[in-house]
């Protein structure tokens, strides 16, 4: 009941930034959440209209079209390929992308676009009509028509604020937007505040999902293509960002389940769990393959009923989870409560005030704005910090696509600068062990005088291969006495790539030159067989440093284990 409360007004105001009529809303809400609780994997996440979706669809559409009748068209055919995208990145096992969505990054994004959720709500707060800008613009403006306000619509929405949080601290079982929203319809006609000034949600036609697929000619489909791949990339971004905290929050999965959905449980349930329940209702890990076909499913099914796209709400999904929201139950009834209230109950949502509906969604977003994480950023990690604080401004400047392809590309950045400071160890033998240890954090290990074995602390690839090649070769020159074997331990490489082998031949012929033989350990399988293949087909490869110690220093007191 509190995600419908929130999602049915919030679709109505969405409906209008999408430039589709509010009755559109009515189409979307019932079908986008039957079909996310029939085949999503989050526990706690409720989809609908959310103003990410809203205003990247907006501006696609806008700039093919400015008549009614044909924005509808569109913007039903950008949601069907949104869809498709998800669909077909879902089925093609793409989830691997959410592992490039660095945490900071989707808490950024989420931070930035909750404040632009703010900033297109809070003219609603004080009684003006929005303005069209960026966030510093959409403020900007506020402050500078401040005698514009309407200290009552002010009021009003400041007491509906207040309500949420006293509420949902001091009754925080009780589901506070559906008593606000409540007293807000009650209380405007007995107050008649539509006379003082304050703006009301008005008529809206009574409407049930439909087939209504949209009719638009193929030069349209292929210009919309490019927008989808984009409005796809959000939908995927928010939702499954927005899932993983809430389902960590409580006590769900991790976020980090199984991507081809054969591994391990996650979170506080075994993985048993699901497979012996069998039941969909059962608990799942969250995993970034289904949410792409539950939300591709969602948006290609808001699409043929003639909708718009939809994301994870950030309003009705915390919400919700506040009022006790633990399973998709929440997301199926609430599709039919919604399916109810489109079909007979619209005249009830008529005296809703603005204030009260912008309010409202404040007061769901405001824990997205998390100043608390930007702390512990700033107190443990920089390069996080860093990544989160592109997002938030990428979003506030350059709308919701460009923040986050900003901080993705930064953190991609990096991490290649990262992978790319290879450092290389020197390993000695630990005394009274087998264990093989650095020697820089191991003073005592011991290692051979004619044996300089080598261990990368990362997986060897193009990227670095050219650092690794130099750093070997440093190492050689470093040593006091005479090397006759380098080893290279290269158990943190699961693959070689084609560079890397070019790298390894080249510093063959570098430490032949210095008359040293050069071998490998510890190579997988694939590493293995791509070596014996190629120029390195003599060089000799090691199970492990025990079998080199002894090939190579065979006078060498065997290692025993106490």
């Amino acid at each position: 009941m509190t995600a419908c409360a929130i999602l049915v007004p919030e679709g109505v105001a969405y409906a209008g930034i999408a430039g589709v009529p509010p009755s559109v809303a009515f189409y979307t809400a019932p079908i986008v959440l039957f079909l996310y609780a029939l085949l999503g994997t989050s526990q706690t996440l409720i989809v609908g209209a959310t103003a990410a979706a809203s205003v990247f669809s907006a501006a696609t559409v806008g700039s093919m079209s400015h008549d009614p009748v044909r924005v509808l068209q569109l913007t039903a055919a950008l949601s069907v390929l949104t869809g498709l995208v998800l669909l077909a990145t879902g089925l093609a096992r793409c989830g691997f992308i959410a592992d490039f969505l660095e945490p900071s990054a989707l808490v950024g994004f989420l931070f930035g676009m909750a404040l632009a959720i703010d900033a297109r709500q809070a003219p609603k707060l004080v009684g003006i009509e929005g303005h069209d800008g960026d966030f510093f613009d959409r403020f900007w403006e506020l402050f500078r028509r401040i005698g514009d306000w309407s200290m009552v619509s002010l009021m009003v929405g400041g007491l509906a604020l207040f309500a949420i949080v006293v509420l949902e601290q001091r009754l925080p079982r009780i589901p506070s937007a559906l008593v606000v929203l409540a007293a807000g319809i009650g209380v405007s006609p007995g107050f008649d505040l539509s006379a003082h000034g304050i703006a009301v949600v008005g008529r809206i036609p009574a409407a049930v999902p439909s087939w209504r697929p949209p009719t638009v000619d193929r030069s349209s489909w292929t210009h919309l293509a490019g927008g989808a791949l984009g409005l796809a990339l959000i939908v995927f971004a928010v939702s499954f960002g927005l899932a993983q905290r809430l389902d960590r929050e409580s006590g769900g999965g991790d976020g980090n389940g199984d991507r081809d959905g054969a591994g391990a449980g996650a979170g506080n349930v075994p993985a048993t769990t699901s497979r012996s329940a069998g039941s969909w209702l059962a608990f799942r890990p969250l995993d970034a393959n289904r949410e792409m076909i539950a939300l591709g499913a969602a948006n290609l099914g808001a699409g043929l009923v003639g909708g718009f796209a939809v994301t994870g709400s950030a309003s009705a999904s915390p919400a919700a989870v506040k009022a006790g929201g633990r399973t998709r139950v929440a997301s199926l009834v609430a599709a039919m409560v919604a399916l109810g209230v489109g079909a007979v109950a619209t005249p009830v949502i008529r005296p809703l005030p603005e204030p009260v509906l912008a309010a409202i969604v404040v007061g769901a977003v405001r824990e997205l704005v998390n100043f608390k994480t930007l702390m512990r950023y700033w107190r443990t990690s920089r390069r996080s910090l860093l990544i989160c604080l592109t997002a938030v401004f990428g979003v506030l400047l350059f709308q919701l696509l460009a923040g986050l392809l900003m901080a993705v590309l930064l953190s991609l950045i990096l991490f290649i600068a990262e992978v790319s400071r290879l450092k290389v160890s020197v390993i000695g033998l630990l005394p009274g062990t087998d264990d093989y240890v650095a020697v820089d954090r191991y003073p005592e290990a011991r290692t051979v005088p004619v044996l300089l074995i080598l261990r990368p602390d990362g997986g060897a690839f193009y990227g670095n291969a050219r650092r690794l090649r130099g750093a070997v070769v440093s190492e050689v020159r470093a040593q006091e006495g005479p090397v006759s074997t380098v080893v290279l331990d290269l158990a943190a490489s699961f693959h070689l790539d084609a560079p890397t082998l070019d790298m390894l031949s080249e510093l063959r012929a570098d430490l032949d030159r210095l008359g040293i033989s050069l071998a490998f350990a510890h190579l997988y399988r694939g590493s293995a067989t791509a070596v014996a293949a190629g120029k390195l087909a003599d060089v000799r490869v090691y199970l492990g440093l025990d079998e080199a110690m002894a090939d190579v220093a065979p006078e060498t007191e065997t290692a025993t284990t106490p």
